[in-house]
């Protein structure tokens, strides 16, 4: 995967060549995610959150974004199946809902990320992701890539609650190569939902919306653009995700979800 070819488009895209990256045994450092990896000895443990959440979640107060395709249970967890790109071989991975902890009139989630691939070691980090209850949400597979890859971020795109035929958003952010700070990568992803498909994944059959994505992204070299499609399903969040074709294509499919 170039720099530029769909950076953030989803996350089935990312994690065969840059879950390769991970296995292999270097370490990504995503510094605005917060997360923390471990050293190769032992890549799925993954140190605890630096600061404590504003509200406990033993104190009674029960956090909730509120939102259909965001689980809010501490424990909820989505296990995908990864197949297509380069290298062809087929990976999984898995995101879980660790804690909730409210941040002014937000919440915040922290994920568990964990990529798998046959043969190899387990790798985990975390992230993070931003709601504000009733509204729109930031969802966890779009956070992936920056988490997985050492990139800095500026900015995401948040989901509304309510989907319907035509709806359209979007968002810009911008990424930073941790390895190399004068670099700089501007994302432009925009979001069509088309209609209601039922959508049928090794987990199960869902009625699902399908959302096609654009996504345009820019550096010094100039821009490309890469289209994919989500399917999203009220009560579990993503059950599919499709981009580029022929040889190219890269699917993730849903393969679990508990909660």
């Amino acid at each position: 995967m170039t720099r530029r070819a769909g950076v953030w488009i989803a996350a089935a895209a990312v994690c065969a060549a840059l879950g390769t990256l991970l296995l292999a045994g270097k370490t990504a450092r995503p510094e605005a995610a917060g997360a923390d990896v471990r050293p190769r000895r032992d890549p799925t443990r993954v140190a605890p959150p630096s600061s404590p959440p504003s509200v406990p979640v033993d104190a009674g107060v029960r956090l909730d974004c509120a939102h259909p395709l965001v689980p809010s249970a501490v424990g909820a967890l989505r296990r995908y199946r990864i197949l297509g790109g380069s290298p062809t071989e087929p990976g999984e991975l898995s995101i879980s809902l660790e804690h909730l902890r409210a941040d002014g009139a937000e919440l915040v989630s922290m994920w568990r990320i964990v990529v798998h691939a046959e043969g190899r070691e387990p790798a985990g980090t975390r992230i993070e992701t931003r709601c504000e209850p009733g509204v729109a949400s930031e969802d966890p597979w779009s956070a992936l890539v920056p988490a997985l890859t050492s990139l800095s971020v500026e900015g995401r795109w948040r989901w509304p609650v309510v989907l319907e035929p035509g709806t359209t958003f979007g968002g810009t952010a911008r990424l930073r190569v941790q390895s190399d700070p004068q670099t700089w990568l501007t994302i432009e992803r925009r979001h069509r939902v088309e209609q209601r498909e039922t959508t049928a994944v090794p987990a199960g059959t869902f009625d699902a919306w399908r959302v096609d994505v654009s996504e345009e992204t820019r550096d010094a070299e100039g821009a490309e653009t890469v289209r994919g499609t989500l399917w999203v399903a009220e009560g579990v969040g993503l059950v599919r995700s499709v981009t580029g074709a022929g040889r190219d294509q890269q699917v993730m499919e849903l393969a679990e979800h508990e909660r």
